[in-house]
């Protein structure tokens, strides 16, 4: 049976954001970034408030990543707050690290990402087999860690290594891991979708997500309809 570990603060609205959850999971508390912070290139004009919010959503995915190996779990999702399960899955022809949600997003190029999108991402998605594929980074990127799931703590390990040990200076979980190729498979249609009311590595709300898709904020409030 899947496991489900939550990343999510320990404030009031870490616990809004979990009440909302349609799923039973283990609760992981957000830790600090500062340990990890100078790995990190940031822009010059970035503010000291989404500094530590990067790091610390960073490393508390390394941190979940180290559970993952230290108990020696398997079959396990770890999933953001603004996760909410859309159908249950058999995961156990899955063999890989994969993305359970996330964007399609413009290959090279986040000022032509938007437009792009609009031309370009049905036909990708439309193309999407049902189950595992694998990401052709010359047509197309991704962006969200909000659910991802870590098949056996051996793979988690690998890539957990692969982080550690990388020469590339730290950006956002998700645009790293993109940037880096580490994570090279998703799963279609999408087990989860994302009802996201926060700020994202291009600092506006996207609403709904839903299959790789941006459905947009006039979705977010309507979960019962898409699920």
């Amino acid at each position: 049976m899947v496991k489900i570990i939550v990343l999510s603060m320990d404030t009031e609205i870490g616990k809004n954001r979990r009440e909302k959850l349609n799923y039973d999971y283990e609760w992981f508390k957000c830790v600090s970034g500062e340990e990890i912070i100078d790995k990190f290139n940031f822009r010059y004009n970035t503010c000291q408030k989404l500094k530590d919010a990067t790091a610390s959503c960073f490393n508390s995915h390394l941190k979940m990543m180290k559970k993952i190996v230290d108990e020696k779990l398997n079959d396990v999702v770890i999933c953001e707050d603004d996760s909410i399960k859309v159908y249950d899955i058999d995961t156990s022809n899955i063999n890989e690290i994969c993305l359970f949600g996330g964007v399609i997003r413009h290959p090279s190029n986040w000022k032509e990402d938007n437009k792009w999108r609009k031309e370009h991402v049905d036909d990708i998605v439309n193309n999407f087999k049902e189950g595992l594929n694998k990401i052709d980074y010359d047509k197309f990127r991704w962006s969200g860690t909000y659910a991802i799931y870590y098949p056996t703590y051996e793979k988690t390990n690998e890539l957990l290594n692969n982080i550690l040990n990388s020469k590339k200076k730290y950006c956002h979980l998700d645009v790293f891991l993109s940037k880096t190729k580490l994570i090279n498979y998703l799963y279609f249609p999408t087990p989860f979708m994302s009802c996201d009311e926060g700020i994202t590595q291009i600092n506006i709300a996207q609403g709904l997500v839903k299959d790789y898709k941006v459905l947009g904020k006039n979705k977010k409030n309507k979960i019962s309809d898409k699920v």
